[in-house]
């Protein structure tokens, strides 16, 4: 039956080799490998490649594996063992089509099997002889040399077997585990960055576009400025300033009505004070006025005050604009 690999990618896109370093994992199991004579071996899912074999027995990387049908063999044995491993921490203990035994146990990591750790190449109890005898003639080896490696081959009880296995098995898992938080880290930082980045880009747009229209702002030809609902004065265009004679942070913060185009007119003050409180209420408000320039002179204008509204039809701005009437 064939077998979906994307069943078994963790997050739909990582594999067990996306998980961990496999020359850490390997020195590790290689490392515990020498020290209590256990072999190792280490498989992904579903393809079942061995990424990982410590101390394999000579007699399976010398005889089992060099030949074709021993190695199909071999290969049946892991799927029906594979099979077999349904659940986190499950153990199974089999022996393989070539007569040695196995134990095995399967690598979840957030609900996929992603690999096994096999231990064993062993046997529970004393080999039966001329079973192998036959199985040499059968794959054409040397019954001596075959039988010879036979001998190498320990006898374990199963219990020492199943902790041998657990221990790995946890081993396996913590080090799958921190690749993965590893993993995690790097694509969170990863995607800091491109935040990052993308946040500066945007910014640099809106600083190139705030030029643009203060540009645009500053040399319209007519008087334009930005009011809050209260009528404070937030900003005006260069245009209104150079005609009053008086610099943006010395009027900035205060209320439109007081700034220096009116000061040469008491009504005019009054009546700007009532346009700003009509649009505050969300009405355009449009008449003509007059306003004093550095020198003295007035200049009649068209005055009007448009409400800018928020989302939900609030007031937040006030622009008024103003135009020569000549």
């Amino acid at each position: 039956m064939k077998v979906d690999p994307a069943k078994h990618l963790v997050d739909g896109k990582y594999a067990i080799q996306d998980l961990v370093d496999l020359r850490e994992l390997r020195n590790l199991f290689q490392s515990f490998s020498d020290t209590t004579g256990f072999t190792v071996g280490f498989l992904n899912v579903p393809q079942l490649e061995v990424l990982i074999a410590a101390n394999w027995r000579r007699l399976c990387t010398k005889y089992h594996r060099m030949c074709p049908l021993a190695l199909k063999r071999c290969r049946e044995s892991n799927i029906r063992l594979v099979s077999h491993l349904k659940r986190p921490g499950q153990i199974v203990i089999e022996a393989c089509e070539n007569g040695l035994v196995d134990c095995a146990t399967p690598i979840f990591i957030r609900g996929k099997k992603v690999a096994i750790l096999a231990t064993g190449q062993v046997f529970l109890k004393p080999p039966d002889l001329e079973r192998f005898r036959r199985q040499a003639k059968r794959y054409g080896v040397d019954e001596r040399a075959y039988l010879k490696a036979l001998r190498e081959i320990p006898v374990i009880a199963p219990k020492d077997l199943k902790k041998v296995t657990a221990f790995l098995g946890q081993l396996a898992h913590l080090v799958t585990r921190m690749g993965y938080d590893h993993l995690l880290q790097k694509r969170l930082s990863g995607n800091l960055t491109r935040d990052i980045i993308r946040r500066i880009t945007v910014e640099e747009e809106l600083k190139k576009s705030r030029k643009t229209l203060k540009a645009i702002f500053d040399n319209s030809y007519q008087f334009t400025g930005l009011l809050t609902p209260q009528g404070l004065l937030l900003e005006a265009n260069r245009t209104a300033m150079n005609f009053a004679g008086a610099k943006i942070q010395d009027v900035k913060n205060k209320p439109f009505w007081e700034a220096p185009w009116w000061r040469h007119s008491g009504p005019v003050r009054e009546k700007l004070r009532a346009s700003i409180r009509r649009a505050s209420r969300g009405s355009f408000v449009r008449h003509e006025t007059t306003v004093c320039a550095q020198d003295g002179s007035v200049r009649e204008i068209d005055f009007s005050i448009k409400p800018v509204r928020d989302e939900k039809d609030k007031v937040i701005f006030l622009i008024p604009e103003g135009r020569d009437v000549a």
